[in-house]
């Protein structure tokens, strides 16, 4: 358009004019107005991907240039050490063949000569003995070398004591520190007193005999500092030994040294730390699981008590006793020994205890331990396995008692083992429910899912047994749903309010036929139809 007239102009070639300002424009220079953004953007991120794709094309073309150019210097100086090298100094073979010939020739020679034998045996030992020799050697250098030192320093010591003592001589005077002149002073008092000139001569040998006493003493003390502390360096090189370290006093400052370093690191502290938390951890970890045990039982019981007062109403055999559901704790060595251990280890340290005591409960907790720790790989581990130890349903067993109506032990049923099908599909159904209503039960005695499907059920029972069976799971609570084929109906018939048949038709169509209707009277509380088919 023109740029004549009011507003914002623009022609063709993005020239622009908005009153008195404007630029010039080009064709050949991105669009600047009535374009969106997002296109831009768009066209630079394909922009900058392109040139990324090219750049690590690059990159990958450097390096594997670099990396071919290191490969060929290495083959030429492989190459150029080759040429230089004489063929004898690199084969390897000819040398072991020339060896072994050398050694063959030397062991012919030993079995034929004597003498060159026994000489032989002669420059061995003479060469085992050199070797014992420049060890002594090294060793005695090194003592020398030590003694040399400490004379040095000795002398030192004594050219000081000498200047002092001249000094001494000369001055006769000595001076003293203020401590050294109190410390005189109350030694003084104690032997003598100041009241007089003679009491101060006469007061001088004793002086002399009490400082004598006292350096003695000293000494004495001195050495015996000394003697403890090469036995604690000695105790120390033992339990963590270091050959350029020594055990005598002039190694007091590398002892010194760790000592400092110990101290500023804290180790003392955190040891002390740690032996505090040993036994506040083990008691606050292992009194639970202790507890644990003992809960497991009591719930175990207290879940088995309701089953029995249930089963104490329901007949049971042709003779109508009743059952009991028996708990009974096995007794293990090895869950003895590991209770008695988990007792011991819960049961905590009150006072302070040494290092021994608490490096003794930690090998013992670790021992403890590893026998409940998973392993790392997943395979069994050897031995007792873990759960031996943890589940308490392994200590416990768990067996069903015939009981008459006084409460005498007729019969304790641990397998199936010698029973008719009756009987045994009888105690079946009553260790059956037991066992689901023990698992199912809930805080108010109820099972928390009621309705229970059996397959095929009573099929082996006459009418007695099958009505004493289905009694005792309605008794406990289940619903019964009995899928049986139509000629074991007649002994299930007397037990359940309703009876459906399902019958399948040649075509392959099924349909459902009720064979008897809903009794008028209501069932009993906490129980479902059940049906039968065929």
């Amino acid at each position: 358009m023109d740029l004549d007239g009011n507003g914002p102009r623009v022609t063709r070639n993005g020239q622009t004019r908005n009153g008195r300002r404007g630029a010039h424009g080009d064709l050949a220079d991105a669009s600047i107005i009535g374009f969106s953004s997002a296109d831009r953007l768009t066209e630079i991120d394909t922009e900058i991907a392109e040139l990324d794709g090219s750049l690590g094309t690059l990159l990958r073309r450097e390096a594997a240039c670099d990396e071919q150019t290191q490969r060929l210097h290495r083959l030429e100086g492989a190459h150029k050490w080759v040429q230089a090298t004489e063929w004898a100094d690199i084969d390897v073979d000819g040398s072991q063949a020339l060896l072994t010939s050398k050694q063959s020739e030397l062991a012919r020679l030993l079995a034929t000569n004597d003498v060159i034998a026994t000489l032989d045996k002669e420059h061995s030992e003479l060469e085992e003995q050199l070797s014992e020799t420049q060890t002594k050697a090294i060793r005695a250098k090194d003592q020398l070398d030590a003694v040399e030192n400490e004379y040095a320093r000795l002398c030192e010591q004594w050219d000081e004591t000498t200047r002092a003592l001249d000094r001494i001589d000369t001055d006769g005077t000595v001076t003293l520190t203020d401590d050294q002149c109190g410390h005189l002073d109350t030694l003084f008092m104690d032997v003598s007193n100041l009241d007089s000139l003679s009491d101060f001569d006469r007061g001088l040998p004793k002086l002399r005999s009490r400082l004598a006493e006292q350096t003695l003493h000293a000494q004495e003390k001195a050495a015996t500092a000394a003697s403890t502390l090469v036995g604690i360096f000695e105790q120390f090189q033992s339990r963590w030994p270091d050959p350029n370290r020594g055990v005598g006093i002039d190694s007091y400052p590398e002892y010194r040294n760790i000592l400092d370093k110990i101290v500023a690191t804290g180790l003392a502290e955190r040891r002390r730390e740690w032996r505090r938390r040993l036994s506040e951890w083990s008691g606050q970890d292992l009194v639970p699981l202790s507890g644990a045990f003992g809960a497991a039982l009591d719930e175990i019981r207290a879940r088995l008590d309701p089953i029995n007062d249930i089963l104490a109403t329901l007949p049971f055999g042709p003779a109508n006793d009743r059952l009991r559901i028996s708990l009974r704790v096995l007794r293990s060595e090895d869950v003895a020994r590991f209770r008695g251990q988990l007792a011991h280890l819960a049961s905590g340290v009150t006072g302070e205890i040494s290092d021994e005591q608490a490096e003794q409960r930690f090998l013992d907790l670790r021992s403890f331990i590893s026998l409940l720790r998973r392993p790392d790989d997943g395979a069994r581990p050897a031995g007792v396995s873990r759960d031996v130890y943890l589940d308490v349903r392994r200590h416990v067993e768990i067996t069903a008692v015939r009981v008459d109506v006084h409460g005498r032990e007729l019969a304790t049923y641990a397998s199936l083992g010698g029973k008719s099908g009756g009987e045994t599909q009888e105690l079946m159904a009553f260790v059956v429910g037991a066992a689901l209503r023990y698992q199912l039960g809930d805080e108010d005695r109820r099972p928390r899912f009621a309705p229970v499907f059996l397959d095929e059920g009573f099929i082996k029972s006459d009418s007695e047994f099958a009505g004493r069976s289905v009694q005792a799971w309605k008794k406990l609570g289940f619903q019964l749903i009995v899928s049986a084929p139509l000629d074991k109906v007649t002994a299930l018939e007397p037990t359940m309010p309703l009876i459906l048949t399902v019958t399948k038709s040649p075509t392959g169509r099924s349909h459902v036929t009720q064979l008897r209707a809903i009794d008028d009277e209501t069932p009993a509380s906490g129980t479902n139809p059940a049906g039968s088919h065929q």
